[in-house]
């Protein structure tokens, strides 16, 4: 042994004080929580009631889910009642617009209008 190890075996072992025990207990703790403990500590019994009402909206989505796949909801009649109200507003708003029919012309195709002309079409009627 050298000089330091002996002056170390005469020194007397003291107590470390209760402050600082306790100071040192609780980093100690405080490192070795998970972080996300910290983030849930405020109100921990709020965020379980909150993931359990998940858990449970998602319970009742997958029971109320149809079990004949997903167009087990939409019957033929649903089809021909919503292709039936399509039919009505296209004969209306030809009906409105004066045309024959709703939908464009085959031998009338849409034609692309560059962006400077309909800038300036709209500047033309803000103007006037």
């Amino acid at each position: 042994m050298n000089d330091f190890e002996n002056t170390l075996k005469q020194q007397p072992i003291r107590s470390v004080p209760a402050g600082w025990r306790r100071d040192i207990l609780n980093a100690a703790e405080e490192a070795a929580r998970p972080r996300w403990q910290e983030w849930l500590w405020p109100a921990p019994a709020a965020w379980v009631a909150v993931a359990a009402c998940w858990l449970i909206v998602f319970g009742l989505q997958l029971a109320a889910r149809p079990s004949d796949g997903p167009s087990a909801g939409l019957n033929a009649v649903a089809v021909s009642e919503r292709l039936a109200a399509l039919d009505e507003q296209r004969r209306l708003v030809a009906e409105l617009t004066g045309s024959e029919s709703a939908e464009p012309r085959a031998d009338s195709p849409v034609k692309p209008v560059p962006m400077s002309e309909m800038i300036r079409k709209t500047m033309e009627v803000q103007h006037a």
